[in-house]
């Protein structure tokens, strides 16, 4: 039988910086991610905790913008995310593609830059009405809704496998940067902006990322993929036998709550802690549970990882995300 824990994060609420992105995780994890995501170092611990080694699978079936497949891939372990929702899915899967050159990057952020900029002074674009509805009432005001639609078509013209980058990165600064939302964890209007620097808050995005590549090195090579799909289906979605350990946070119906991140391995000599009375679920509360594990755990072990940082630099420019 699976040992299982479920545990919130360590320090939340008394001490919130235990739940937020260091600077030293930026990399990569920061092209994309959710404000309540659990960081980066809590699926180290975990990852150590497990000994996951190099021949260990990593599963997050719940698995948003990738925080536990990208954390995996920068230790050199092999994971697996399934997410549900399709700009999730695509937002992991970026980040798991390390293979775009640097400098092919900058040279596409040029061209689609200058062919943007050329379309702004044409006739205002915006979407259609159905897909305006979708949007709260003034999430983006009519001059940046045009700049960026300019800069999505232009994007278009890039070489095919960048795509997935130089999108993610205008998707990084559209809500907050570009549009007039606010996420405080709810999401809210800010500061309306008529008009925004479309181009230059994309261009410092494309530089973050293309530094971050740089930094990857043979990281690459690390197996890890996202499937867009329904946890619930996880049993045709895998290969019997093929996971070792999960790392999740799974869904959850209710409001005004911080991810309570689910972790689960089976072994006999790198077991977690036994987990406390407190952390079994026993009727609804504030705080999410786990509602699915799997039957496939903890197959075999590598050598221990105990990482007291993350394993890459810190960016030499990094800073805070709004």
């Amino acid at each position: 039988m699976a040992r299982q824990l479920a545990l919130n994060i360590p320090g939340a609420g008394a001490r919130p910086s235990r739940n937020q992105l260091l600077d030293a995780d930026r990399p990569v994890h920061d092209w994309y991610r959710f404000v309540l995501s659990f960081p980066p170092h809590l699926v180290r611990d975990y990852l150590a905790e497990f000994r996951a080694g190099p021949d260990s699978v990593v599963l997050d079936p719940f698995c948003g913008t990738g925080t536990t497949p990208v954390e995996a891939k920068k230790l050199g372990i092999k994971s697996i995310g399934i997410e549900a929702l399709p700009l999730s899915a695509f937002a992991a899967r970026t980040k798991l593609d390390w293979s775009a050159d640097p400098d092919e990057l900058h040279r596409a952020a040029d061209t689609a830059a200058r062919l943007a900029a050329d379309a702004e002074s044409g006739p205002l674009r915006t979407l259609p009405e159905a897909q305006m509805h979708l949007l709260p009432d003034r999430a983006i005001s009519p001059l940046p809704l045009h700049k960026a639609l300019c800069l999505r078509d232009a994007i278009a013209e890039a070489p095919e496998h960048l795509h997935g980058h130089l999108l993610l990165a205008l998707a990084k600064n559209l809500p907050t940067r570009i549009g007039n939302l606010r996420f405080g964890p709810e999401i809210g209007l800010g500061a309306i902006r008529e008009d925004a620097d479309v181009i230059g808050e994309w261009r410092a995005a494309v530089a973050e990322f293309a530094d971050d590549l740089e930094l990857a090195g043979s990281g690459a090579a690390t197996q890890a993929n996202v499937i867009h799909g329904d946890a619930r289906e996880a049993g045709e979605l895998l290969e019997p036998g093929s996971i070792d350990a999960v790392i999740t946070s799974p869904r959850t119906p209710t409001k005004r709550t911080t991810p309570a991140p689910f972790a689960s391995n089976q072994s006999s000599s790198a077991s977690p802690r036994p987990a406390p009375p407190s952390a079994k679920p026993s009727k609804p509360s504030s705080a999410p549970t786990p509602v699915a594990s799997t039957k496939r755990m903890m197959r075999t072990l590598g050598s221990p990882i105990t990482p007291a940082s993350s394993p890459w630099p810190t960016r030499s420019n990094s800073a805070a995300s709004p």
